[in-house]
């Protein structure tokens, strides 16, 4: 069931030719399920069972948020064997039965909270940065807009006819429920977007290979410090950031900054 259920993952959980952060996700959620129940035939697996698996990932100090998750994860290819007539249907709502882990009443570890950013430490963050970078992160923080949204923002996806700016992304993460992503933006985010929209309108925005000469005094000053520059190496600079680059060149300012990220 797990090998067919990947094989069928595949096809979906994928993204401009990519798979997407939930392969990995599945791929951990089945990997104590195998080592406890490889061989289990489907119709013997009950709640019992799925609660052992759950109990093997809280002993692996998983947060008790991503054990839901992953058991979440086991529901559902339960439910896809079900779609597919080789899981027996009373299987499935068995494992329903099992409730998810309760803050404060499991032994499963709490996940430490994620707050936003402060200004203060954009604010010192920011002369580490390119003038690339420095357009990218003043974005986001005057948009609310995600990294890869900034990352793949294009002139021909913003709409500048009105006094407020609407960029509608090419890709967004809810696409394929059906969802319309708009991201508004305002005259102090206009500010900082002008100058970089008068190109090709199917181009992207924010280009690494613009990085480092748009600002050469921070590329020297970070090679004489002794730490690494923020700006990617010139055979690995592409059309526009990816989600590692762009985090691996704010991680490095933030460094250069002391600021902790």
């Amino acid at each position: 069931l797990i090998l067919d259920y990947l094989t069928f993952a595949k096809t979906i959980y994928v993204k401009d030719g990519k798979k997407t952060g939930e392969m990995y996700g599945l791929t951990a959620a089945f990997r104590p399920l195998k080592d406890l129940h490889g061989g289990t035939r489907v119709v013997d697996f009950g709640p019992l069972d799925l609660k052992d698996v759950r109990q093997r990932m809280i002993d692996n100090g998983l947060s008790r948020k991503y054990i839901n998750d992953n058991v979440n994860r086991i529901r559902r290819m339960f439910k896809w064997g079900v779609e597919n007539e080789v899981v027996p249907v009373t299987v499935y709502q068995a494992l329903q039965a099992v409730g998810g882990l309760k803050k404060g009443r499991s032994l499963a570890r709490e996940s430490r909270p994620v707050f936003p950013v402060s200004d203060a430490a954009v604010t010192a963050t920011l002369p580490h940065l390119s003038c690339v970078l420095q357009a990218m992160i003043r974005t986001q923080q005057l948009t609310g807009c995600r990294p890869g949204e900034v990352r793949t923002i294009r002139p021909c996806d913003v709409d500048r006819s009105g006094d407020v700016w609407v960029y509608r992304p090419d890709s967004h993460k809810t696409e394929h429920y059906g969802h319309e992503r708009l991201i508004f933006i305002g005259p102090k985010a206009q500010r900082v977007l002008q100058s970089w929209l008068g190109r090709d309108p199917q181009a992207y925005c924010f280009s690494p290979r613009e990085a480092s000469g748009c600002d050469r005094s921070l590329a020297v000053a970070s090679r004489t410090s002794g730490i690494e520059s923020p700006f990617p190496r010139p055979s690995r600079r592409g059309s526009h950031y990816t989600k590692d680059s762009y985090t691996r060149a704010i991680a490095r300012a933030c460094k250069r900054a002391g600021v902790d990220h």
